[in-house]
């Protein structure tokens, strides 16, 4: 499944893709980079 998660770069975020990115593919959105930010916004 995939799962669109903004907010990736903070803390709830980050947690959540990091729990989920093992069993899903997880697209991270943020203004800020981070380790689940796929798409970086302006």
């Amino acid at each position: 499944m995939r799962i669109l998660i903004t907010g990736s770069s903070g803390r709830i975020g980050n947690a959540v893709a990091s729990s989920l990115k093992d069993k899903h593919s997880v697209i991270g959105i943020d203004i800020n980079p981070g380790e689940h930010t796929t798409y970086q916004l302006k």
